[in-house]
């Protein structure tokens, strides 16, 4: 299935790949959903992101909608785990429109009807770039700044905002620090995350403080695929 104009619905969820029961259950229910395409919010391997991870706990158990819809995914650490999300990044064909080739995967943009998706890592990428050592937000400046789609939703793993486990995770909060403000600069939408293994969704955010909904970002935390 490819991209057309009209309404569409999406898929979006993460930290799947345990191969267990909840992730064949969860599955079986997404199968039977009519969506245009799959955002994957991170920790597609939940161990350490080895080929076979995705060979057991993805493809096999994601056959059947992966036939007719695309899968977008963001490496999560776990996909890290092994040599920089290798497996992960070798395994997809991503869009790399603007992205220099030695980060293809990692972070890239795509169209969908009237909605601009983006796609960021922040794993190591986001950790160079807070220190001027890497493109990455630089070249989000600049999607943003170039798209004229009305609908700007964005996804990547480490949740800016959060209240559980990871509400000091030093990722998370560069992830507040670097990107949302890029976001909040550019009027996007919707901020899709995995990594907290819960389902959270705040009300729309302005530099962190709730305001009105025509002028804020819904962040929703979506990491219960398994």
């Amino acid at each position: 299935q490819t991209d057309g104009p009209g309404e569409f619905t999406f898929l979006a969820f993460g930290d799947s790949g345990t191969g267990g029961d909840n992730q064949r259950t969860l599955a079986a229910r997404i199968v039977s959903e009519q969506a245009a395409l799959v955002l994957h919010t991170g920790d597609v391997g939940q161990y350490r992101g080895a080929f076979f991870e995705y060979e057991s706990f993805y493809f096999p158990i994601y056959r059947d909608l992966m036939r007719r819809t695309p899968f977008y995914p963001t490496p999560g650490n776990h996909d890290y785990g092994t040599n920089f999300a290798f497996a992960l990044l070798a395994l997809h064909a991503t869009p790399t429109s603007g992205v220099p080739q030695e980060d293809h995967g990692r972070y890239y943009s795509f169209d969908w009807s009237n909605a601009h998706f983006i796609c960021l890592d922040s794993n190591v990428p986001l950790t160079r770039a807070a220190e001027g050592r890497d493109r990455m937000l630089d070249w989000l400046e600049q999607d943003l700044a170039a798209t004229r789609k009305f609908w700007k939703i964005v996804f990547f793993h480490h949740p800016p905002y959060t209240t559980t486990w990871h509400v000091n995770d030093p990722q998370s909060t560069l992830a507040r620090k670097h990107i949302v403000p890029i976001l909040d600069r550019h009027g996007a939408h919707l901020v899709l995350n995995g990594h907290e293994h819960s389902y959270q969704r705040t009300v729309p955010l302005r530099g962190g403080a709730a305001t009105e909904p025509a002028k804020g970002i819904v962040y929703v935390t979506t990491a219960g695929g398994g």
